[in-house]
């Protein structure tokens, strides 16, 4: 069964969990300076700064960024901000594995899929909140890993980014 990856270029199942395998074992080699992670696109007056910097956070969480990746096209075709978001994981890997890693990659489907929920509180062109957009991706992601089996990926991997307030106490 063939699965969609960046751009909605069509391929096999096996191609794309060879890439979430690939996504897994980069993550976890410390970059040297001439390899380093592609950049996200923020030019003047796209605002994207805050939903950029959560983007590449969940992108370095390991286990969440492979989870997402090995996701069957059948389990989030139906949700716009899943779909875009593993489509921009596929975008920033393509873009790590290719003669120029340094290119930009653009987040706007993601933007534009945000911008597509009921209440308009992520519009394109206009600042937002990082939190709310961690907030919002959580309950959009939440229903896509239950159906992909597996519930507990963001209650493990995100669980702590979405407390109100810090529990840990100073030592």
């Amino acid at each position: 069964m063939p699965a969609s990856l960046a751009g909605g270029v069509q391929a096999p199942a096996a191609q794309v969990h060879g890439i979430a395998r690939q996504v897994a074992s980069q993550q976890q080699q410390p970059a040297s300076s001439a390899e380093q992670a592609a950049g996200l696109h923020n030019a003047t007056g796209e605002f994207n700064c805050f939903l950029n910097v959560i983007v590449q956070c969940l992108w370095h969480c390991t286990c969440f960024c492979t989870a997402v990746m090995a996701w069957p096209t059948a389990v989030f075709q139906e949700h716009e901000v899943a779909s875009a978001l593993r489509d921009l994981f596929g975008q920033v890997c393509y873009q790590e594995q290719g003669q120029n890693p340094h290119q930009l990659v653009g987040p706007t489907f993601l933007r534009h899929a945000l911008a597509d929920l009921p209440g308009a509180r992520f519009q394109v062109g206009e600042m937002s909140d990082a939190g709310e957009v961690v907030m919002v991706l959580y309950e959009q992601l939440a229903p896509v890993a239950i159906k992909a089996n597996q519930p507990g990926l963001l209650n493990h991997r995100l669980a702590c980014m979405t407390r109100k307030r810090c529990t840990a106490v100073n030592a």
